[in-house]
């Protein structure tokens, strides 16, 4: 049975939607998408927040690579082109202040530093990479995962993505950060198509 979205005018003049008694029942309980600290938004000015909100840019976050530079002194540019921007750690996360285009960011084209997400960046920190160990990134695409990895370490980098298009991204990032990898689109499920 599908459920049923009710909307009626209130006496102030707003509309109000309620779900119908009985599909409500059935429908599973979920937290209120559009709460402030644990309070419902109220109202006409709270959507148009919550609207706002949706809008709103993502933080932005870098990745600058050890082998061309550091946290510290890529902040020092930054801060010298007017851009504020955090450390997030020592070894290569910066979140700036206001997001900009990449090619704003100084040695972007040079693989100095890459867009990549923080949760993102911690996927390579986790593994122990060793000069000479044979890697294997399976679903590749776009690469930021996979030069993660070649910036920390001489591996021996094998790279997949069934899509061809795709992986032709991984090859343009691995060209800017100058970094080698073994490209294949192929499904990592077929071993003998890589």
């Amino acid at each position: 049975q599908r459920d049923r979205m009710i909307v009626h005018n209130t006496k102030k003049g707003g509309n109000k939607q309620a779900w119908s008694r009985q599909e409500k029942r059935q429908r599973p309980r979920v937290a209120h998408w559009g709460s402030d600290g644990g309070e419902r938004r109220k109202g006409t000015s709270g959507l148009i927040a919550t609207r706002r909100e949706w809008r709103s840019h993502p933080p932005m976050t870098l990745r600058v690579n050890a082998r061309k530079s550091t946290v510290t002194a890529y902040l020092a540019q930054l801060e010298a082109l007017g851009m504020g921007a955090t450390a997030l750690d020592d070894a290569s996360g910066i979140l700036l202040d206001k997001p900009v285009n990449v090619r704003e960011l100084p040695g972007f084209a040079d693989g100095v530093v890459s867009v990549q997400d923080w949760g993102a960046q911690q996927a390579a920190r986790l593994l122990d990479l060793h000069a000479g160990q044979r890697v294997l990134d399976a679903c590749a695409a776009p690469g930021g995962k996979t030069c993660h990895m070649l910036e920390m370490a001489d591996v021996e980098m094998t790279a997949l993505d069934i899509d061809p298009q795709r992986l032709q991204r991984v090859a343009e990032n691995l060209q800017r950060g100058g970094l080698h990898a073994s490209l294949h689109a192929a499904d990592a499920g077929q071993a003998a198509d890589w």
